[in-house]
């Protein structure tokens, strides 16, 4: 399939401060046209001189109908998945693929 996109950039936050970082986060949002798959492309650009830490947390709720039992999420920059609870630890084997709703079950599939 053709890529589609308007400009490539979907948003970008910008932060900065006087005598400090000056950063800039893009977000780029992807996908071909009868794909089954969204791509999110985050960079970091420093616009400073000097070299700057990026901290950097993820929290994305997806769910249902977006995500079902066919679904895989690939996240090739995670090195380190921490569970919130006993209930999610001890599902991070599976962490990367999804189930079908499961009623009353509240962690749900979670990375």
């Amino acid at each position: 399939g053709r890529l589609h996109r308007s400009n490539g950039r979907v948003a970008s936050m910008h932060q900065s401060r006087f005598y400090g970082e000056d950063l800039l986060f893009p977000r780029e949002i992807c996908t071909s046209f009868g794909s089954h798959k969204i791509t999110l492309r985050d960079t970091v650009e420093n616009l400073d001189f000097s070299p700057a830490p990026v901290f950097l947390l993820y929290h994305i709720n997806f769910g249902f109908p977006l995500l079902d039992e066919n679904t895989y999420i690939s996240c090739p920059s995670v090195e380190k998945v921490v569970p919130r609870t006993s209930s999610a630890a001890s599902g991070l084997p599976k962490a990367r693929t999804m189930t079908a709703p499961v009623p009353g079950k509240r962690d749900g599939n979670r990375l």
